[in-house]
């Protein structure tokens, strides 16, 4: 009676652990935040405009600046003397796309932040039924199919803020004034903050996939295993794995 009592014992925790992990083959369920706790918690940020994308705004105020002074602190020179009308013309042309690239980047940052598709998507499913765990699990993947696609627009975005700030601050600066070339200088330093630091948008994402990776680990199944005598018997795995 004994024996069968443990035997039935065994058996119910083999097959609750068993049940257990194969519930873990959908991390989404188990994050903490969720998805959509992240969406919802997004879209309430107050942070401020500036303080939200300040390493877009930083560089693309200073490129207009680079621009501004390219045109107005200009030491053309040709023979010391005489003023070489073409490369005036081809600086103010570099320092016009410096100005109106700046103004862009700024306007595009502007329509990123003020597009708040957290808010939308965490209003849409919200209204979708979650009783089941298909329903629930398809919440999940919205949710997290939403931070993916704006992470990685994200960080294509400021990757090319940063490239063409640097490229477009050293634009005709051979002949620029002392002032100017400073001020070209700044712009192109400031130019490497994108790529130095990541956006609100791309840190939210990375928080709730690392977070999805430890649900991971570590996890203990049932199996079999093979002893030092050949034989092959019930027992328990732990994996750890991250």
């Amino acid at each position: 009676m004994t024996r069968k009592i443990y035997f039935f014992a065994t058996l119910v925790m083999l097959v609750s652990i068993q049940t257990f992990s194969a519930d873990l083959l959908y991390p989404e369920l188990h994050v903490v935040p969720s998805a959509e706790d992240r969406l919802r918690q997004a879209s309430k940020n107050d942070d401020g405009f500036f303080m939200r994308n300040w390493q877009l705004l930083t560089p693309s105020v200073a490129l207009i600046a680079s621009g501004v002074m390219l045109q107005s602190d200009q030491d053309i020179t040709n023979n010391g003397a005489v003023n070489n009308s073409d490369k005036v013309d081809a600086m103010d042309n570099a320092a016009y796309l410096q100005m109106f690239a700046g103004i862009a980047f700024a306007g595009l940052t502007y329509y990123l932040d003020s597009n708040d598709v957290y808010a939308g998507a965490a209003s849409q499913i919200s209204k979708m039924p979650s009783k089941t765990k298909r329903d629930r699990l398809m919440r999940a993947r919205l949710a997290e199919e939403t931070m993916y696609h704006r992470y990685k627009l994200m960080k294509k975005t400021r990757w090319f803020m940063a490239l063409a700030g640097i490229g477009l601050s050293q634009m005709e600066t051979e002949y620029a004034g002392k002032d100017a070339k400073l001020v070209a200088g700044i712009a192109a330093f400031t130019s490497l903050l994108p790529m130095i630091f990541k956006h609100r948008y791309e840190e939210i994402y990375l928080d709730y996939d690392r977070y999805k990776n430890r649900v991971y680990g570590p996890v203990v199944s049932s199996g079999l295993i093979q002893t030092a005598n050949n034989e092959v018997v019930p027992g328990l795995q732990l994996s750890l794995k991250f």
